[in-house]
């Protein structure tokens, strides 16, 4: 699967937030598997537009 991934503690700017492809994972018998196929996220204003586009998933 694709994910987001924080590799390393750190602002955005600095490329701690990387694009990764990750197993799928398998859910216990008292979980649920649940595909997303969009997301987001809310940022302060203080924040830089690249930064807000970076949290966003590409299509």
């Amino acid at each position: 699967m694709r994910a987001w991934a924080v590799t390393e503690p750190g602002p955005v700017e600095a490329g701690a937030l990387r694009w990764v492809e990750k197993p799928v994972p398998v859910p216990g018998d008292d979980e649920l598997l649940v595909h997303v196929r969009a997301c987001g996220c809310a940022a302060p204003i203080s924040m830089s537009p690249r930064a807000i586009c970076r949290c966003i998933a590409p299509g």
